[in-house]
């Protein structure tokens, strides 16, 4: 055999090899990164300023929420928030319930809305509540109160007990648990 015969077996056999490696290195790792991709993407956490939550229906608005920051992460599908502001609506698109909150969870898929630290809701009469945790389940839910709540409807009631479950316009509520209540007369004038 002359030499250009081997030089052409050795190259040949080599390019062979380094393809057979190729091809067995995407066969072997091809599961590994689309595994490796999908969790990146399951996975994805954003950090935001100035975030804005917003529930509509039908081009209605129920409820919108106003958080100076917060982060999403779109594995649990749970917005992070602090020191919120918000608004819940009527059917003539009003703002029946204002509220402020230290801190916050939106459960995209569960559409539960739950509020911690000193959270006051404050209804267009004027009436409010104050409790440590507010939880709002669903437009044709009542919205709950746990913890040290306070209830001043117009300061003509003032009551103070575990917990409460109101509406989001205050027009019904119902208290629970160990409760202390004061009725007082409307002053003239008022």
């Amino acid at each position: 055999m002359n030499n250009k015969k081997i030089y052409i077996i050795i190259f040949s056999l080599i390019t062979a090899v380094i393809v057979f490696g190729f091809v067995w290195s995407w066969f072997v790792t091809r599961n590994i990164n689309s595994g490796a991709n999908d969790a990146a993407h399951r996975e994805q956490k954003v950090a935001v300023s100035n975030l804005i939550l917003t529930e509509t229906k039908n081009a209605k608005k129920y409820w919108e929420l106003y958080a100076k920051k917060g982060s999403y992460t779109s594995g649990e599908k749970k917005a992070q928030l602090q020191d919120i502001l918000g608004n819940f609506y009527n059917e003539n698109q009003e703002v029946v319930l204002s509220l402020k909150a230290e801190l916050g969870t939106y459960d995209s898929d569960e559409k539960i809305i739950r509020l911690n630290g000193n959270v006051l809701a404050v209804s267009k009469d004027g009436s409010s509540i104050l409790a440590d945790e507010m939880v709002w389940m669903g437009k044709n839910e009542g919205i709950i109160a746990s913890g040290n709540v306070k209830i001043n409807k117009n300061n003509q009631l003032v009551t103070t007990s575990d917990r409460a479950v109101f509406n989001s316009e205050l027009t019904y509520f119902r208290i629970e648990g160990k409760s202390e209540s004061k009725v007082y007369d409307k002053v003239e004038g008022e």
